[in-house]
């Protein structure tokens, strides 16, 4: 039997697909940080979470971040709220049909990733 020489692809043919939006599953402190570095480089962003409290904690976190950056003049206040109404919260993976890319963000605890995937 003969050894087949490997077909090598480098991916040079291929045209990158553009990426406008992003759902991100976990709004923990991974996917809030995920979340405000897509929004910052001009991507929509779907923030998921199973529970709306830890939702909304992810949505406060990063909305504290911004407005931290805004007290220290880093940042102008209408930027910071033009970010946040990039951030769509939710509960629902029906909110994910639409995006180009989706992220799993969800701590290492098996019963949770199950819980955040139904």
């Amino acid at each position: 039997m003969q050894a087949q020489t490997p077909i090598w692809y480098d991916g040079s043919e291929v045209e990158p697909a553009s990426i406008n939006k992003v759902g991100i599953l976990g709004a923990g402190l991974m996917g809030g940080g995920i979340a405000i570095c897509c929004v910052q480089h001009g991507l929509q962003v779907v923030l998921k979470d199973v529970k709306q409290d830890w939702l909304d904690a992810g949505v406060m976190a990063i909305t504290g971040i911004w407005m931290s950056q805004v007290k220290r003049g880093r940042l102008p206040e209408a930027k910071a709220k033009g970010y946040l109404a990039m951030i769509k919260p939710t509960l629902a993976f029906e909110d994910f049909t639409d995006c180009d890319l989706i992220v799993e963000a969800v701590p290492e605890i098996m019963d949770l990733k199950k819980q955040a995937e139904q």
